[in-house]
């Protein structure tokens, strides 16, 4: 794949450096002429010195023919105005980070998905210490759905009942049990499953208390 990064600050290289491992073809526009010289010499990728809401840079960056336009700037602002340029040439994959929450409503109008890395790292935390073993692995649908992975406690109300009949709002991925991972319809829930399955954000109370 074809990968534009707006911003070169520490998670846009790091973000940078693992898409270039993974084979992908990665351009990273970054405003700082001397943060663009010191990472263009050490990633594997083309690095170009400009303001990537410019339309001559995305053109220079090759932004008609990439798969995926990624903002990593600091600036909620810039990111916005990033976005909005992209889209105007054509841009059909776009995601933004975002680093105030009330930032979020004017991405959600361009209808460009976000990742909020402080919401992230407070998530993460959080569902290590979760005293119900309980992981959120993904946040999908622009964070409107969460996929949980779950280990099921002794004396836990789910087991012995049927995983794809436990509640209406749980679309249930799969079963990890003795080493082995089963995705069968109608499994029963068994003590010391981990079960992964897929939960609307606004459900996740509710399906707390089923566990």
């Amino acid at each position: 794949m074809k990968i534009i990064i707006a911003g070169g600050g520490k998670y846009g290289e790091k973000l940078a450096e693992a898409l270039v491992r993974e084979k992908n073809s990665v351009v990273v526009i970054e405003k700082d002429e001397a943060r663009a010289e010191n990472i263009g010499g050490s990633l594997n990728a083309l690095v170009l010195n400009g303001d990537a809401s410019s339309s001559k840079i995305l053109k220079d960056a090759g932004v008609d023919s990439c798969d995926a336009l990624i903002c990593m700037t600091d600036n909620d602002t810039t990111n916005l105005k990033i976005c909005e340029a992209a889209k105007a040439l054509g841009v059909k994959s776009l995601v933004s980070r975002i680093n105030n929450p009330n930032s979020l409503r004017d991405f959600e109008e361009l209808n460009i998905p976000t990742v909020n890395a402080t919401e992230s790292a407070v998530n993460a935390f959080k569902a290590m210490i979760d005293r119900r073993q309980k992981q959120v692995v993904a946040e999908v649908a622009a964070g409107k759905f969460h996929i949980i992975e779950r280990v099921v406690d002794k004396g836990s109300g789910a087991v012995g009942k049927k995983f794809d009949k436990i509640s209406k709002d749980i679309i249930p991925v799969g079963i990890y049990r003795e080493g082995k991972f089963s995705a069968k319809p109608g499994a029963k829930i068994e003590e010391g499953d981990t079960i992964i399955f897929c939960v609307p954000k606004d459900k996740l109370k509710e399906t707390e208390k089923l566990f």
